[in-house]
């Protein structure tokens, strides 16, 4: 299984899909709290960090995870809506 941070999470769709071909998403972030609620709802077992990534203490908490968890991929979906 590759262990994975994904940033810009949302609600975690494509991560079950990843799953299937041997990514385990085992870190998140996403800035919006509902969205995050979701998230770990789907992804149980993934220590999900809810806040924005340019606030050093956010940034710090997410680094420390992924290096504890042992994080070899990074997922990053960042927000459509400007580009809609």
């Amino acid at each position: 299984m590759i262990k994975s941070l994904a940033l810009f999470a949302s609600a975690g769709i494509g991560e079950i899909l990843l799953r299937d071909i041997g990514f385990e998403t085992v870190v998140a972030n996403e800035l919006i709290d509902k969205r995050m609620s979701l998230f770990s709802s789907v992804h149980p077992n993934c220590k999900c960090l809810t806040g924005d990534i340019t606030d050093s203490a956010v940034y710090q908490a997410i680094i420390e995870a992924s290096k504890k968890a042992g994080v070899t991929n990074l997922i990053a979906t960042p927000p459509c809506q400007g580009f809609s």
